[in-house]
């Protein structure tokens, strides 16, 4: 080989080290890699940038995630024409006053200002998916009765899984609050002996686990396992209860402005059903208040069309629940629970509207209910003329975030 052809072989192998052309003029070309020649040329480059910038790399990783947060807040005005769900006879004997002990409230309806708050907050948290933490409180003031005020504060864990599915973790605690007057005698006396008025109240803890699939734009399904813990004050610890339930719910996009969701619950309810040392189911002087409830709801949401419609959604209700008391019992030992049956009918209409005043939103609403008790024989008529009730609800309410 001669010089001048080593010189020549020497620049072609140095033009071939630095990236250059082939003895064609053209590129030469890359090894292909399993994510294509664009994402691998893609990634020298990055990791040849990032070569030369080891401190801007090391403050890409140290950024936190992002977190968003959400607010709102709504104030619902409640007329309530029957609070303390009082039968027509009981409604009687309150305007009569008669037992005077029996009642401490000034009036039987009432106007209830409800203000409700709620925060969510969300972070990316598993496979990039923002997980959501929501904190809410309602409360319950009512004008003349002070006593029945109450309230309830919730929180919702929320993860997204595949898709739009997600799976939520929910509880929920209640205070103490006043129910009504309730009668009641000492534990092992004969029922000759005169009932004494106590007031009644509660406490509610509830928690649920509850997963989401949606198997299309039209169709939906949810299903829910909760556990709900029921405490009374002293006087009335024998009603303390443990509930189990279940639910599931489908929904369906009938067109495009309309869906229709149904629902169905099973509750397994048992009670102390004691209020002393020593007393069982079998000798309780209390009667057994264990029961099993089935819930069925359908919800009919309209969302009209188009600007001359103010309303941005119309919501229809029904709902029937059944109560279905299995206390074992002789009926002479247990007259008011044994074969017992509570059915309660619910209507609800609501009306939501779009923005009035920058971002705040209107709510109005009726809700309509009745409970219908029952038992065998001619202790049914005594049982309905204090359990039997309807009540109406009125609301208006006003809700923005913030």
């Amino acid at each position: 080989m001669t010089t001048t052809g080593v010189i020549r072989a020497l620049a072609l192998a140095a033009a071939m080290f630095v990236g250059g052309s082939g003895s064609d003029g053209s590129p030469i070309p890359e090894p292909p890699s399993p994510s294509g020649t664009a994402a691998a040329r893609g990634a020298a480059d990055a990791m040849f940038q990032t070569a030369g910038r080891p401190e801007r790399q090391k403050s890409k990783k140290s950024r936190p995630r992002r977190i968003s947060l959400a607010k709102t807040f709504s104030m619902h005005f409640i007329y309530d024409d029957n609070i303390l769900r009082m039968s027509d006879e009981t409604v009687l004997d309150f305007r009569a006053n008669n037992p005077p002990e029996k009642f401490i409230v000034e009036t039987y309806d009432d106007l209830i200002l409800s203000p409700r708050l709620g925060v969510t907050i969300g972070r990316p948290m598993i496979g990039r998916k923002e997980m959501t933490l929501r904190l809410g409180y309602i409360g319950w003031f009512y004008a003349r009765n002070g006593e029945k005020t109450n309230m309830t504060y919730s929180a919702r864990l929320r993860q997204p899984t595949i898709g739009s599915d997600y799976l939520e973790l929910s509880g929920s605690y209640a205070p103490t609050s006043y129910i009504r007057e309730l009668s009641d005698r000492p534990p092992f006396v004969p029922r000759s002996t005169p009932l004494v008025y106590d007031s009644f109240k509660s406490t509610r803890n509830a928690a649920g686990l509850a997963y989401y699939h949606r198997f299309g734009p039209r169709l939906s399904a949810r299903a829910e396992l909760g556990r709900v813990i029921r405490y009374y004050n002293k006087p009335f610890m024998e009603n303390d209860n443990w509930e189990w339930n279940g639910e599931g719910t489908v929904s369906i996009r009938l067109a495009r402005s309309i869906r229709l969701a149904t629902r169905y619950m099973y509750s397994d309810v048992e009670s102390r059903n004691a209020d002393t040392e020593g007393e069982t189911d079998e000798n309780t002087d209390d009667g057994n208040l264990d029961y099993e409830r089935d819930l069925y709801e359908a919800i009919l949401t309209i969302r009209p069309r188009g600007w001359l419609w103010i309303g941005n959604s119309i919501e229809l209700l029904g709902q029937y629940q059944a109560y279905h008391y299995t206390s074992q019992q002789h009926p002479l030992d247990d007259p008011y629970h044994v074969g017992r049956k509570d059915e309660i009918t619910s209507f609800e209409t609501t009306i939501g509207t779009r923005a009035v005043w920058r971002k705040v939103t209107l709510e109005v609403g009726y809700r309509f209910s009745e409970r219908d008790s029952s038992l065998p024989g001619r202790i049914g008529e005594d049982v309905g003329e204090e359990k039997d009730y309807t009540d109406h609800r009125l609301w208006i309410g006003m809700s923005t975030p913030f």
